[in-house]
C-alpha cells in the first residue's frame, strides 16, 4: 500500500510502545486529567481507575491479541499516542508522563469548549487582577465572611477572584457553586425572575478553620440588563451553610 508523502507543514507523530498481558494491569499515569480513550480495537481493555481523573488502567482482554494503537487525550490539550503489542511478561506495568514527555504533541489540542483546557484555565486564573472599587462587594455569615478581590474578562469568560474569611469554628467545603440573575427588586427565588449562570471553571478549595482562602471562578459572557444584579451563591452540605455575594449591574459594566 503506498501512502502520500508529507507536505510542507504537516509533522509526524511518534507512538510510544506499550506491551500489555492478560493477568496484570497496566497503568498509565497523565500529569491533568483523561478527557478522551480509544481503542484500536476491542482487544484491549482500558479504564479510567475509580474516584481518579488521570489514570488510565490497560491490559490485554486475550491471550496473543493482535498490535493495535491505543489514543489518549488530557485536560491540558495533549495528545498521546501508544503502539499496544501482547506480551506475557511486559517489562514495564507503570508508567508516569511529565509535561516534557516525549509521548505528548508539542502542540495543544483545541477543545469544542474552552473551559475543557485545564492547563489554559489555570493559567488564566493567575491574571485576575486585584481592583480597589471593589472592597466594598462583600457577603457574610455565621463566622464567614465573603469578599469580591477581582474581576476581569478573559478569553470571552467573565472571571472573579473571592477570599473567603473563615472565624468560624469549622473549616468551609463549597459544596456547589452558582451564579443567578436576578431582579434587583426581587424578594423571594422564583423561575420566572432569575436565570442561572453555571461556572465553566471553578477552584474552590477547603478553608479551615481560623484561615482565609481564594477561590476563583470562570463564567461563560452574559448579559446582565439595568434591572439585575449577578449573585455567587456558594453551599456547603456538612453542615448547611450558604453565602451569597450580590454584585451589583454598575460593578459588572466595569469588567463586562
Amino acid at each position: 500500500m503506498a501512502f502520500a508523502p508529507l507536505v510542507q507543514g504537516q509533522q509526524s507523530i511518534g507512538s510510544i510502545p506499550l506491551s500489555i498481558c492478560c493477568n496484570r494491569t497496566s497503568n498509565l499515569i497523565f500529569p491533568y486529567g483523561i478527557v478522551s480513550v480509544d481503542r484500536g480495537n476491542r482487544d484491549v481493555l482500558a479504564q479510567k481507575a475509580a474516584a481518579v481523573e488521570n489514570i488510565l488502567q490497560v491490559k490485554a482482554g486475550r491471550p496473543e491479541m493482535e498490535s493495535t494503537n491505543l489514543t489518549v487525550i488530557t485536560s491540558d490539550g495533549k495528545f498521546y499516542s501508544f503502539l499496544v503489542s501482547y506480551s506475557k511478561n511486559p517489562g514495564i506495568m507503570n508508567w508516569s508522563f511529565g509535561s516534557d514527555s516525549l509521548a505528548m504533541d508539542s502542540r495543544p489540542i483545541l477543545f469544542s469548549n474552552i473551559g475543557q483546557n485545564k492547563s489554559l484555565m489555570d493559567s488564566l486564573a493567575r491574571k485576575i487582577p486585584s481592583v480597589h472599587y471593589l472592597r466594598k462587594t462583600e457577603t457574610s455569615g455565621p463566622g464567614l465572611r465573603l469578599r469580591l478581590r477581582g474581576m476581569a474578562i478573559l478569553q470571552g469568560m467573565v472571571w472573579l477572584r473571592l477570599e473567603l474569611r473563615n472565624s468560624s469554628s469549622l473549616d468551609y467545603r463549597a459544596g456547589s457553586v452558582t451564579g443567578i440573575l436576578r431582579n434587583t427588586s426581587q424578594v423571594s427565588r422564583t423561575a420566572t425572575q432569575e436565570e442561572e449562570v453555571s461556572p465553566v471553571y471553578k477552584q474552590c478549595p477547603a478553608v479551615p478553620s481560623g484561615t482565609r482562602g481564594a477561590f476563583v471562578l470562570a463564567f461563560p459572557p452574559f448579559f446582565c440588563p439595568p434591572n439585575k444584579e449577578f449573585v455567587v451563591e456558594l453551599r456547603q452540605t456538612q453542615p448547611k451553610r450558604l453565602l451569597m455575594l450580590r454584585i451589583a449591574k454598575r460593578m459588572l459594566s466595569r469588567a463586562l
